[in-house]
């Protein structure tokens, strides 16, 4: 992208004809409007969104698309970002959820995520205690290819933090 430098311009900006004072207009050049039509071109299919020569909307469409959507700021949380995979050539969102799970039950349990993943990429949970003993075992994760929880054996009644990033479509 570059500013416009065809003749006429004043510091980079267009100018209007006034023939009062015999300024001329600026002229806009191929060059200028080349760069900005690939700006804009670039966005739109960025999105995912094919070009449609009826449709004047495709801008602002592709900007929704993705601008990042922001999530809940709750216990439990989340967050969205919107991207599009080159590689399967779609639009999907990233997900990061989060939360604070504050029963003292122990063995195994089961946290609902406040949206049901396509597909999960990692889940932490760690102990959110001062105490020095009753450390997590060696936690196991269910539905890794996707799901709406996860399940993880806890030995302590300390509560525990937990983050969960995956992808919807």
């Amino acid at each position: 992208m570059h500013k416009t430098d065809g003749a006429g311009h004043l510091n980079n900006t267009f100018v209007n004809e006034n023939p009062s004072t015999s300024t001329p207009a600026s002229i806009v050049d191929a060059a200028w409007l080349n760069a900005v039509q690939a700006e804009i071109v670039n966005v739109i299919e960025a999105a995912g969104i094919t070009l449609n020569k009826a449709n004047n909307a495709q801008l602002l469409q592709a900007l929704k698309s993705i601008a990042i959507a922001a999530g809940v700021a709750a216990n439990p949380g989340y967050m969205i970002f919107p991207f599009y995979d080159a590689v399967t050539n779609t639009k999907k969102k990233f997900v990061l959820q989060f939360g604070l799970h504050s029963s003292a039950s122990t063995g195994v349990i089961t946290v609902n995520y406040p949206i049901a993943f396509d597909v999960v990429i990692s889940v932490t949970a760690s102990a959110y205690a001062t105490q020095t003993t009753g450390i997590f075992s060696n936690q196991w994760v269910t539905g890794l290819n996707g799901g709406s929880s996860f399940s993880l054996y806890k030995d302590t009644s300390a509560s525990f933090s937990w983050i969960a990033i995956g992808t919807i479509n």
